[in-house]
């Protein structure tokens, strides 16, 4: 489930926060109410209100978008939207979601996570808490005909993520799989509670 990671456990560490914090179900009730009863009855979800940085990488593709936009129109916080707006998806429609992300709050820099300099350099004196990485190259297909596409933004990418993450301490990174993964299951629909 989406931002299911999101719970007490991961924000709501209440020594570290203290008591700034903002109850998730209520101030993104968008979001939550969305969630299967399971899942809304359960933790409380606990963010602080105002002093977060976050770094969202991919964030003119559409989960990268989608979780922008809620952050802009939910919270006080500063995002920072990072994305090489390459052309395996139509380099318009990221411009127009991109458009779409302009708050005084959002801050967009073309920049490919595989320059591990350039991404290093972005985040000096940011202060972020937390890095989404959303960015990586998509489809199953286009993986035969440029591997090192997938090489460059899934490997290399997610690695210099990594590295950027522990050099500037960053508390918490959230990461995106792949839709593309099944495995050898013989169950379909398919299920993320299914082995790879």
């Amino acid at each position: 489930h989406s931002f299911g990671g999101w719970k007490q456990s991961l924000f709501g560490d209440h020594a570290m926060h203290g008591m700034e914090g903002v109850h998730f179900y209520t101030k993104l009730k968008t979001i939550t109410s969305r969630w299967p009863k399971s899942i809304q009855s359960g933790p409380e979800f606990v963010l602080p209100t105002n002093w977060m940085n976050i770094l969202v990488t991919g964030c003119c593709g559409f989960i990268g978008f989608h979780t922008c936009k809620i952050f802009i129109e939910n919270t006080d916080f500063k995002i920072y939207g990072i994305d090489d707006l390459n052309s395996y998806y139509d380099v318009k429609l990221k411009k127009s979601r991109l458009k779409k992300l302009k708050d005084k709050n959002f801050f967009f820099k073309k920049l490919n996570i595989s320059d591990y300099k350039s991404l290093y350099n972005f985040l000096k004196n940011k202060k972020i808490s937390i890095i989404i990485n959303l960015a990586a190259q998509a489809g199953v297909r286009y993986s035969i005909e440029k591997p090192n596409a997938y090489f460059e933004s899934n490997i290399k990418g997610f690695y210099n993520i990594l590295e950027v993450s522990k050099i500037y301490k960053i508390s918490h990174l959230i990461y995106a799989s792949t839709s593309s993964v099944y495995g050898d299951t013989k169950n379909f629909p398919t299920n993320e509670k299914n082995n790879t």
